[in-house]
């Protein structure tokens, strides 16, 4: 019941946030995010599906497949990792929306520099 309630809240959530210029281009962006949350999911779920006799497991280590993440990881390591998949192919299909919407579109271009400058150096 709380996965249906919570999923039902995130697509009003989504549906209700997305303004109405960039209704278009948020239906591809959430399509393109989908897959690759799907494609990241199966290929995840394949290479640790995958048991390989050629190598051997390390000291200590379980044969089983496992959905929960090592103990040594951190929230924060587990957060940048999966993000960094999403956020790499997240904001080029609205470049073009943004640069209409705003006041100067000449800034668009330094805009851009100082966010790519940030996303490199984080």
């Amino acid at each position: 019941c709380l996965a249906i309630v919570t999923l039902v809240a995130t697509a009003v959530g989504i549906l209700v946030s997305f303004p109405i210029y960039l209704r278009g281009v948020s239906v591809l962006s959430a399509v393109s995010f989908a897959s690759i949350v799907i494609s990241m999911m199966i290929n995840m779920i394949g290479v640790a599906a995958q048991n390989s006799p050629d190598y051997s497991l390390p000291q200590g280590a379980s044969p089983y497949f496992s959905l929960y993440p090592p103990a040594t990881s951190s929230a924060k390591n587990i957060l940048a990792s999966t993000t960094t998949i999403i956020f790499a192919y997240a904001g080029h299909l609205v470049f073009f929306e943004f640069i209409h919407a705003m006041r100067r579109p000449r800034e668009f271009f330094k805009a851009l520099a100082l966010a790519q400058t940030f996303a490199i150096s984080s």
